[in-house]
């Protein structure tokens, strides 16, 4: 084991469950030309108190080498070790590795074991596309600021909370191998999400996946994650990117997006337009009720202060300069992983309320919230200035274009 207060356990021997420390313990996976990166990830570490394990000497490897093992079944050895002792994998993702069978093995090998994977992309590697499927699939981080958020949130620490004062020197040498902030992205670019969110949401085979656990008793958050975490970001992310940038904003793009933050707001009044909706989802009872009358008692929107309270926590993050920046999607995915593995009902309910109307979706039982998605998609459009198919009726299209020109 590590010591002199160091939080790196690597050992040349194997150690047993009950004498490894009992928080998460990050296996960092590299190649020996991503070394540097390695040491300067694991000096990060060291300095936010996360527990690590790096062989920093390649010990395994020489030793397996040692044993008569080739260079293949070393590094086996020596990958099947660290994940045995760790809680989680930080993979190197570097050009020289993407087209390595080892990345895939280490997926494979990590997730029998029932460690989470993510992975830190050097700059050699340009764009999502650049990554096989099985890459996209993982927790993908880009830059030191994302790097060392995902570090403070292994010791407890929710999205929005500022680290701990990071000496320069240890940020600087991470840069040399990744951005310090994650990649900018454009207000059409998240607009095209958000419509490829809701084209999503209009088909039947989203609606099953989306389908909820239990109906038996009352959860802020019923559902396993995955796809509800994925379509919640892409249609929040443009409400959180107004809040930050609506003084930067110039028409006809800020009044169009004013307008895509108020809908969700509007859910009421969308409710009450011809033709009527039955919609009393905060009467008392509505806890039981709403999963035997979910048309009518699902809340499927929130108030302009629960909005703003809650876009601030989950989707806006202070950056490691102290300015605030939009969450990445795996900073969100990540921040929703944790509150639900949570028993604090203060936390469930706050992210729960957030992304209620997604949970068990279909335009039958979410009316009101369809009608929501409907008026946000006409205002997307105008955004990217592109005509997509419609995928609602025509009720509900005239519903929302009237809704739309009482308020021009």
């Amino acid at each position: 084991m590590a010591t002199n207060n160091s939080h790196n356990i690597y050992s040349p021997v194997d150690v047993a469950d009950r004498d490894l420390p009992r928080t998460e313990r990050v296996f960092i996976s590299h190649r020996s030309f991503d070394k540097p990166l390695a040491t300067a990830a694991a000096a990060l570490f060291e300095s936010l108190g996360v527990h690590y394990w790096f062989d920093r000497e390649d010990e395994d490897t020489h030793r397996a080498a040692a044993l008569g093992m080739a260079g293949d079944q070393a590094l086996v050895h020596a990958i099947e070790r660290g994940i045995k002792h760790s809680s989680r994998v930080l993979g190197l993702l570097s050009d020289s590795t993407r087209g390595s069978w080892w990345v895939p093995y280490e997926i494979g090998a990590s997730r029998a074991l029932g460690r989470s994977v993510s992975f830190l992309v050097l700059a050699s590697i340009r764009g999502m596309d650049a990554l096989p499927e099985y890459v996209r699939l993982a927790a993908n981080y880009w830059s030191v600021d994302e790097l060392i958020r995902w570090a403070a949130s292994l010791r407890g620490h929710h999205i929005n909370v500022l680290t701990e004062p990071i000496a320069e020197q240890l940020i600087v040498e991470v840069e040399q191998f990744v951005p310090r902030h994650p990649p900018t992205i454009t207000l059409r670019e998240l607009s095209s999400r958000a419509l490829a969110a809701i084209d999503l949401l209009g088909k039947g085979e989203t609606q099953q996946a989306l389908q909820l656990t239990s109906t038996e008793q009352f959860d802020w958050l019923p559902t396993r994650g995955g796809l509800v975490r994925d379509l919640a970001y892409d249609l929040l992310a443009p409400l959180a990117f107004f809040r930050l940038n609506e003084q930067q904003l110039v028409d006809p793009e800020r009044h169009l997006l004013q307008l895509v933050y108020r809908s969700i707001t509007q859910h009421y009044e969308l409710a009450d337009l011809p033709p009527l909706l039955t919609y009393h989802p905060e009467l008392a009872g509505w806890r039981q009720r709403r999963y035997h009358e979910p048309a009518s008692s699902w809340l499927q929107g929130m108030s302009i202060e629960q909005l703003a309270e809650r876009l601030d926590r989950f989707l806006i993050v202070p950056d490691i300069s102290y300015n605030r920046r939009l969450a990445t999607r795996e900073e969100f995915k990540a921040e929703f992983d944790r509150i639900q593995q949570l028993s604090n009902e203060h936390e469930r309910r706050s992210l729960g309320v957030l992304v209620n109307p997604l949970f068990g979706f279909t335009p039958i039982d979410r009316p009101v919230y369809w009608r929501v998605l409907a008026l946000q998609q006409l205002l997307h459009q105008a955004i990217v200035n592109q005509s997509l198919e419609a995928i609602f009726d025509d009720t509900t299209r005239s519903v929302v274009k009237k809704f739309i020109d009482r308020d021009a």
